[in-house]
């Protein structure tokens, strides 16, 4: 996995950039979408920083346009439409597998329109479904009132699980311990949001 310049990332200023890491090793970014067209030129700087894949997790505002901006100066693209609600299952059932592996394979920017609520809920999905990853991400969208709120995030995933089928958890790595595991893995969600920012729910 290649090593992600920091200092060259964070110095571009990207609204809500953070950087996810895991075992102490930064293996991608988070933040607002590159989409706009003011914003595009910050494609290229990312490159140079060390990342190589963008994952638009925009729903109905994606077009062909932002892949291509993405493409044009070497960046692998991969969208994984998500929000709390209109998204099918069955679609992000299905393009589950490719996101976690996109994830894993590190030097990604992970984003949606504010780099919040919709990015919260891809990098839980991807901990609680992905059996190989143990650390529990950092969400910073769901606060409200100076509490952190799991609703769409845990509906979503609950939504989800109850649709896979024995296929589906072969494709993520899972045998019959997952449906233990998923109710462990949410209440360790919640446990380190709670530890890490030392507020309760």
């Amino acid at each position: 996995m290649a090593s992600i310049d920091t200092d060259s990332l964070l110095s571009l200023n990207i609204p809500e950039l953070r950087l996810i890491t895991e075992n102490s090793v930064v293996i991608g970014a988070r933040g607002q979408t590159l989409s706009t067209l003011k914003k595009r030129w910050l494609l290229e700087k990312i490159k140079y920083a060390g990342i190589y894949r963008v994952i638009d997790l925009r729903a109905g505002d994606h077009s062909e346009s932002f892949p291509n901006a993405c493409r044009e100066v070497g960046l692998e693209y991969l969208h994984f439409p998500i929000d709390k609600s209109r998204t099918p299952d069955a679609e992000i059932i299905e393009r589950l597998p490719v996101f976690i592996e996109t994830i894993n394979s590190g030097g990604f920017y992970i984003a949606c329109a504010l780099g919040l609520h919709r990015t919260d809920i891809a990098l839980s999905l991807r901990f609680i479904f992905d059996p190989t990853v143990h650390d529990p991400p950092t969400l910073y969208g769901h606060f409200r009132d100076g509490k952190l709120r799991y609703d769409d995030i845990f509906q979503r995933a609950g939504s989800i699980i109850h649709k896979l089928k024995e296929w589906d958890k072969i494709r993520l790595g899972w045998d019959e311990s997952l449906d233990h595991m998923f109710i462990h893995r949410k209440k360790a969600l919640r446990k380190y949001q709670e530890d890490y920012f030392g507020v309760s729910h």
